[in-house]
């Protein structure tokens, strides 16, 4: 039966099926011949705008069925956007037709067994494409050839109108094209809509009980029928429409219902949400009498990003807090510390201690430094405005009832047994009952359950921005326009008339002639924090004369308009518009990014988006004018590039484009530059240049496959923005993405993502600022405020992706878990309700201190701990402090001693700090700890930091040995430290430190202050200051998962799971909690390496990659291990390798700032498999093992499918192996036996190389070529 028919898009695991039911003698097929003629040549390697198969059922996987639709016919001679023309002039149509109404069914074919398959691939194509209403198929003149290549159009006939072109003649010319036109409403079950009564009351909760079973328990089993016959004064405002289906037995039964309602209250929207843009819900026209209301509302943006951490940022957060109440004089003393009475400007208490005033100033502004870029206010402009709130009334009356121009939908609902797509029908019926009215709101409640039929609705919705309000727990609400569902979206080329409006989408509201003023009436700020929109607005303008008044200009400028595409553009209401210009870096884009290596249609050019604006109500069309622009531009596949260096102008259909992942892991580098077309650019615009190779560009695509959403059905929430939340957040919005692609060349695949991740104030606009310039460093790209220790996989989520863009992170402080409603409770009373809660809050320093925080919870403004990058911009614009009040009259106390310690050490240096100003304190480390020793740590390095301590000693920093802290001590009058204390050991004489900074690299635990009250609080188990959690990251509540360096595994697995790598861990809590599709199971040991860079002393780098141990009991300690080194130009390099002859670390130290994450592919190998490493360096032939590990042989081992043939060898040789060692295969020798088999290895390796030989850049030598050169000869 039909019913029975699975039908779905085809993917690339689907070819062979497909090549098997074309070739397939007991087959029909009509339309294109090129699939039928040269199935292999032409299936996934042309354009198309769907392809469909067609399968039995869910169990089955064999294809009975295969078509492909495109939005033009087959025609070679035709241009793809001339069908229209030629369609019109041929055929004499009774019906409208248009580009958008309208795809093409060019090929089909299915078993003869199973003709019903033509109605379900229609039926499918119509319930994807909402808009289409027609699908048609070309017939070609019939001509002699063989019956293999006979066309059946007798299983379509049925279903469509055929029609015959204007020359066609029954007698005289009976041999023409022919179309067949299949109508939407023919093909689909028909719906009828009327008004609900009370008999309906059953089906209808039937069908919301389906999805929300506890309305029915909180309202009972009439509760339909009580609405339906309501009396009251507000009866007539509420609306219930039935929706009744058509079955298989030509039945009509109760299929859906929608619930509408204009009971609204529009005054309160327009006080707690920012529907200014939607006409404040009204109608309105000046003419006419009107009424007219004052509001006054709170407003809140976000900062621009050059107003956050700029030195020009900070010089108006000087200027506009502290210039006028404290004056700087030469020796730092304020004016209140000159006078006779010295009373603390801080807290106004009378003290005589000489030492804290010389300072006062410094803490002060200390002070306001932390006290601003740890707060939430800091990062937002808020205000407070008045709203005019006029609509029109009839004379003498004041009714805001009649103004309103908009309704609510308060519930929709399906059927289950009905296609959800068909939900779309419904609104265009919600908006035929109210044809007076514009807007449609939706209001959902943050804490409520997702309903499948809310999902598909709100895909044609879009989110209202929340005002600041009173209003607690305010419901989310969205909002649509009669035009998304009723208007036609396409694109015009650019005309002269148009300009004035493209310049106003441009410009957003924004005007030229105003500027930016501070936030001190009496302070100029040197912040344009509009320069971006002028910048953007000054090249499009010479875009725009270019295109217009110039032939053969490099770009094109579309406007993307809405209303009937069959009319003129002037007709149409312009809605926005795009730039685009040719794109030719693709071949540049492996090095940086996971992009198939051969796509399937690159014979049409790609095109590059310059900029795209567009009324964000339209955006669901995204698919739709991707599909319109190539047709009339021929460009089938576009990207867009978001630079974080240079200017990048704006696209709002990003989010509905592609994201590009870049490559989890990065293979030596190249040395390589862009092409010398692509530094000469074609006009004099200057727009940015990119660099593939070294630029940090987030990469954007839409290659016209239709568009699929990938996320999680449930709430998840995290606490913490680390390494960890990165890199699991990164496997959630690639889950789509597999080193097959897949998925991405089946689907536009779009991230559609509930993740709410709550963070420090500040600590998510600190990480992907990109508008910090350091004064002392010319490269950027290494300033330590901009540097990043971690590997490439958490690197590119700041650098080469945007998270913002797809997660609801929510600055704020936890004070509690409840966990039974559910719910994370933050500071400022906001409740965040979670299904699935994820605690990756820990830090890598925290020192052990009782009451560290003030009677405000802060710590003293003069420590620091370097936890995060928001930590390093604290230390820096503190040391600017010093460096202009102090001079060289101040102490910064560094107490720590690992690896990250000297590079603190070196930005010091290297950022105006003289050595002498620094003191080193380093704790007293216990050595002989079993469980500790044994853990291969990347952090530290006893042999390398000995050598570390004796060149920073040397360049004038005071070095103490063996001290551990104890305490500090603060000032009376104000929370900073004045000196800390410390025990040597093994004396324990105490030893105390003035200091101006205290800077703190010490693992006493891994909770924060903060961390530790709330966890106790939440009754969340904890053992060694740690949160305790099972094998699986699961705490003592089952829906709270813990993972960092915060956690400890309950029973002490006899394998390490302390230092490892955060995308693997990411990947195995995909799995557990069953997000996304994992393409290998993966074990509770860990087997991936942790890489670790950092600076050091003296502009060195150092890198180490670590490998985990599997097993612990049986280990020796890491200083046991066999270390090879070498020493070559000031390259140091080690690599140790374990009992077993694995690589279980390589550390190298170099001048070069080269990153090396490619050395992440040889840990964890054998020694033999990397070319004979240990033998070669007995042998003396390796003088620098960072040379060794970019040699040619190194592609082979970095290429991305060589575990693929790692997998094929071991599945080769476990058989024999194992017979052997049963003495099964009886008189062969070890020597014997090895020799067979690595004959078979040799062959997989070489048939390896010959199907993959261009992916390398260097060439591998194949037997073959040694033939060819003497058949040469």
């Amino acid at each position: 039966m039909e019913s029975d028919y699975v039908v779905r898009f085809a993917q690339i695991d689907d070819f062979g099926s497909i090549i098997q039911l074309l070739q397939s003698p007991d087959i029909k097929w009509f339309g294109n011949i090129r699939p039928k003629y040269n199935a292999k040549d032409n299936i996934f390697k042309t354009y198309q705008t769907h392809r469909l198969v067609v399968l039995k059922n869910e169990a089955s996987t064999g294809v009975i069925a295969y078509a492909e639709v495109r939005d033009y016919p087959p025609l070679g001679a035709l241009p793809n956007d001339a069908w229209l023309k030629w369609m019109n002039y041929r055929y004499c149509l009774t019906f409208t037709v248009n580009t958008l109404n309208t795809l093409f069914l060019n090929f089909g074919a299915y078993k003869s067994d199973h003709p019903l398959t033509i109605r379900a691939i229609l039926k499918e194509v119509f319930y994807t494409e909402n808009k289409v209403l027609y699908l048609m198929t070309v017939k070609m003149p019939k001509t002699p050839q063989h019956k293999y290549y006979y066309e059946s159009f007798s299983d379509l006939k049925p279903y469509a109108r055929v029609l015959y072109p204007r020359e066609f003649d029954l007698e005289n010319n009976p041999v023409t094209q022919s179309l067949y036109v299949v109508y939407r409403y023919d093909i689909l079950p028909k719906i009828n809509y009327r008004k609900a009564l009370a008999e309906d009351n059953d089906d209808i909760i039937e069908i919301q009980e389906a999805e929300l079973p506890e309305i029915r328990a909180e309202l009972g089993d009439y509760y339909i029928a009580e609405e339906l016959m309501r009396q009251d004064e507000a009866a007539h405002k509420t609306f219930i429409i039935v929706a009744e289906i058509e079955n298989i037995s030509k039945e009509f039964q109760t299929g859906g219902f929608i619930w509408l309602s204009t009971d609204i209250d529009i005054k309160y929207f327009v006080k707690n949400y920012e529907v200014e843009h939607f006409g404040n819900l009204v109608n309105f026209t000046e003419t006419e009498p009107y009424a007219l209301d004052h509001f006054i509302v709170s407003t809140s943006q976000p900062k621009a990003e050059i107003s956050l951490f700029t030195l020009e940022a900070l010089d108006d957060l000087h200027a506009t807090t502290i210039l006028g109440g404290l004056h700087r004089n030469d020796s730092g003393i304020s004016v209140a510390s000159l006078g006779k009475v010295k009373v603390s400007s801080l807290a106004g208490m009378v003290v005589c201690d000489d030492k804290y005033y010389v300072r006062e100033g410094i803490f002060i502004k200390f002070y306001h430094i932390v006290d601003h870029l740890l707060s939430n206010g800091y990062y937002l402009n808020e205000d407070v405005k008045v709203i005019d709130f006029c609509y029109n009334v009839a004379p003498d009356l004041s009714i805001l009832e009649d103004s309103a121009n908009v309704f609510m939908l308060k519930y929709i609902g399906i059927h289950s047994d009905y296609p959800v797509k068909r939900l779309f029908n419904f609104l265009i019926c919600a908006f035929c009952a109210f044809p007076e009215r514009d807007y449609c709101i939706m209001t959902l409640p943050k804490g409520g359950t997702s309903v499948r039929s809310h999902a598909e609705v709100l895909k044609y919705f879009m989110p209202v921005a929340q005002r600041p309000s009173e209003v607690t727990n305010l419901d989310q609400l969205y909002i649509t326009h009669r035009s998304i569902i009723h208007g036609d979206v396409s694109v015009y080329r650019i005309e002269p008339t148009d300009v004035q409006m493209i310049q106003k989408f441009a410009l957003d509201g924004y005007s030229p002639e105003i500027n930016s003023v501070g936030s001190s009436t009496s302070y100029a700020s040197k912040i344009n924090e509009y320069g971006y929109v002028e910048r953007e607005y000054k090249l499009l303008n010479q875009i725009m004369n270019s295109v217009l008044y110039h032939h053969h200009s490099e770009f094109s400028i579309w406007t993307i308009r809405c209303g009937d595409s069959t009319k003129p553009a002037s007709e149409n209401t312009l809605i926005g518009f795009v730039v685009l210009k040719l794109f030719r870096n693709r071949h540049q884009l492996y090095h940086h990014y996971h992009v198939p290596k051969y796509d399937t249609h690159q014979s049409h050019e790609c095109a590059e988006i310059i900029t795209l604006r567009l009324h964000p109500l339209f955006r669901i069309w995204s698919d739709i004018i991707f599909r319109d622009l190539a047709s009339k531009t021929n460009y089938h596949d576009f990207f867009y590039i978001s630079s974080r260096r240079n200017t990048t102008f704006s696209n709002e259909l990003k989010t509905y484009m592609m994201l590009v992942e870049p490559n989890p892991k990065k293979k030596c580098s190249v040395p390589c530059s862009a092409d010398e077309c692509d530094k000469m650019p074609l006009s004099k615009i200057k727009l940015p240049q990119h660099n593939f190779y070294t630029d940090h560009l987030i990469l954007f695509r839409h290659k016209l496959k239709p568009s699929k959403w990938f996320g999680n059905t449930n709430k998840l929430v995290m606490i913490g923005f680390t390494e960890h939340t990165k890199a699991f957040l990164r496997q959630l919005a690639f889950q789509w993405d597999s080193k097959d692609h897949k998925n991405s060349e089946t689907f536009t695949c779009l991230t559609r993502i509930q993740v709410t991740v709550i963070s420090m104030p500040g600590l998510v606009e600190a990480e992907y600022d990109n508008m910090f310039r350091c004064p002392f460093c010319k490269d950027m790209y290494n300033c330590y405020l901009n540097y990043q220790n971690s590997s490439c996989y958490i690197r590119d989520v700041i650098l080469r992706m945007d998270l913002r863009l797809w997660v609801h992170f929510v600055p704020g402080h936890v004070i509690f878990i409840d966990k039974e409603k559910k719910f994370v409770r933050l500071r400022n009373s906001c409740e965040i309700y979670y299904d699935t809660l994820i605690m990756t809050c820990h830090k890598n320093y925290s020192l052990n201190v009782d009451s560290p925080v003030d009677y405000k919870g802060r710590l003293p403004s003069n420590y620091v701990e370097v936890n995060f990058r928001i930590d390093k911009f604290l230390l820096f614009y503190k040391c600017r402090v010093l460096l202009e009040d102090m001079q060289n009259s101040f102490i910064i106390l560094i107490y720590g001693n690992d690896l990250q310690t000297y590079e603190c050490i070196q930005f010091l240096t290297t950022h105006g700090i003289s050595s002498k100003r620094i003191i080193l304190a380093m704790p007293h480390e216990v050595t002989g700890v079993d469980a500790e020793d044994k853990l291969r740590s990347p952090y530290k390095d006893k042999n390398i930091q000995y050598i570390l301590e004796d060149m920073v000693r040397d360049s004038g920093v005071t070095v103490y040995n063996n001290l551990n802290f104890v305490e500090w001590t603060h000032h009376i009058s104000g929370h900073f430290i004045m000196e800390v204390v410390f025990e040597s050991f093994p004396s324990h004489d105490r030893f105390n430190i003035d200091c101006d900074i205290f800077i703190s690299f010490a693992t006493c635990g891994h909770i924060g202050y903060f961390s530790k009250p709330w966890i106790v609080a939440s009754d969340i188990e904890m053992h060694n200051g740690c949160i305790v959690v099972d094998e699986n990251f699961r705490t003592n509540d089952p829906n709270i998962y813990a993972v960092g360096r915060h956690i400890e595994i309950r029973g002490k697995p006899n394998y390490q799971y302390k230092y490892t790598s955060e995308r693997e861990t990411a990947r195995k809590l995909m799995q557990i909690l069953k997000l996304g599709f994992c393409e290998k199971r993966v074990e509770h040991k860990f087997s991936e390496p942790l890489y670790f860079q950092a600076q050091l002393p003296f502009n060195y780098y150092i890198t180490k990659v670590t490998m985990p141990r599997r097993y612990l009991s049986t280990q020796l300690s890491t200083d046991m291990s066999c270390s090879l080194t070498t020493y070559s130009k000031k390259n140091f390099c080690r690599v140790t390798l374990s009992r077993n002859s694995i690589v279980e670390e390589i550390v190298v130290i170099t001048n070069d700032d080269t990153r090396l994450d490619h050395l992440e592919h040889f840990v964890g190998k054998h020694e033999s498999l990397l070319n004979n490493l240990k033998a070669r360096y007995a042998a003396g032939a390796l003088k620098c093992f960072l040379k060794f590990f970019k040699e040619p042989w190194t592609e082979l081992i970095m290429h991305e499918d060589f575990e693929d043939l790692q997998v094929q060898n071991y599945n080769m040789l476990r058989p024999t192996v194992l017979a052997h060692q049963i003495k099964t295969v009886k008189d062969i020798t070890d020597h014997e036996f090895f020799k067979m088999n690595k004959g078979n290895l040799e062959e997989g390796l070489l048939n390896f190389l010959r199907k993959r030989r261009t992916d390398f850049h260097h060439p591998f030598a194949l037997p073959e070529d040694y033939l060819d050169m003497f058949q040469t000869e």
